[in-house]
C-alpha cells in the first residue's frame, strides 16, 4: 500500500505520524521486512547533529582596546584552535577542530570528548565561551593577549540595547563600552582579582 506525501503531511498535522531514524528502520526492515516496515513507517530522518566536514563557523569578535589584530597569532575557544588568517579580528571555528591536548587516536578508538561543533553548539545555545588570542603586535594593533568570554562581552555591552541612531553613533557607543570593560580588567590585574569579574574591580 503506497503512501503520497499529502497523506504523510496530514498525519504529521495530526501528529499520528510514524517517525524512524535511519537507523532504526534497518532494524525494523531486518525484523519485519521492507513491505511490512514501509507500511508502519511515515518518515525516515536521516539528519545529524554530529560535526562533519565543511562545517563550521565564521565569527567578528568585534575589536578589544587597545586594538589586536589576530592573524599571525593564535586564537582558541574553549581550548580548541580557531583560525585566525582572515582580518584583524574574524576567525573561523571547523567543526571537527580539537583542542591541542587531545590525544586524538593514540588509543584507538579515540574519545574524542570536545571539539569545535561542541563550540559552535554551545555558542548557538549562548553559553559562555572562552576566548583566549595571541598576537605579534603592531603600531596599529598594539595588544598581544585577550582573554575573556563571549557571553559576558555580550551582557557588558548590551549590543542589542545600544539606542544609537547612526553607525557613528554605534561605534562611539561600543568604544565606549569595550574601553570601559578593559579598564575594569585592568584594575582587576593590578589588584591581583580574576580579570573577568568585572564587579570586583568596584568593591572594596
Amino acid at each position: 500500500m503506497s503512501k503520497t506525501i499529502a497523506e504523510i503531511n496530514e498525519k504529521i498535522r495530526k501528529g499520528q505520524a510514524v517517525v524512524v531514524t535511519a537507523e532504526e528502520v534497518i532494524d525494523l526492515v531486518r525484523d519485519k521486512g521492507l513491505k511490512k516496515a514501509a507500511q508502519e513507517v511515515d518518515v525516515v530522518t536521516t539528519a545529524t547533529f554530529g560535526p562533519m566536514c565543511s562545517s563550521g563557523a565564521y565569527l567578528n569578535t568585534g575589536h578589544p582596546t587597545p586594538r589586536m589584530k589576530f592573524g599571525g597569532g593564535s586564537v582558541h575557544l574553549n581550548d580548541v584552535p580557531a583560525y585566525p588568517g582572515f582580518a584583524a579580528v574574524d576567525i573561523f571555528i571547523g567543526a571537527t577542530a580539537l583542542p591541542d591536548n587531545d590525544p586524538r587516536n593514540k588509543i584507538h578508538p579515540g574519545e574524542f570528548n570536545y571539539g569545535g561543533g561542541h563550540v559552535i553548539e554551545e555558542l548557538v545555545a549562548g553559553k559562555d565561551i572562552r576566548l583566549v588570542a595571541t598576537a605579534y603586535g603592531t603600531d596599529c594593533y598594539p595588544r598581544k593577549r585577550i582573554e575573556t568570554l563571549f557571553a559576558q562581552l555580550c551582557d557588558q555591552f548590551m549590543l542589542k540595547r545600544n539606542y544609537a541612531k547612526s553607525t557613528l553613533g554605534l561605534s562611539v557607543r561600543i568604544l565606549t563600552k569595550i574601553t570601559a570593560v578593559t579598564l575594569l580588567q585592568f584594575i582587576n590585574s593590578k589588584n591581583d582579582k580574576p580579570i573577568n569579574h568585572l564587579k570586583y574591580a568596584l568593591a572594596n
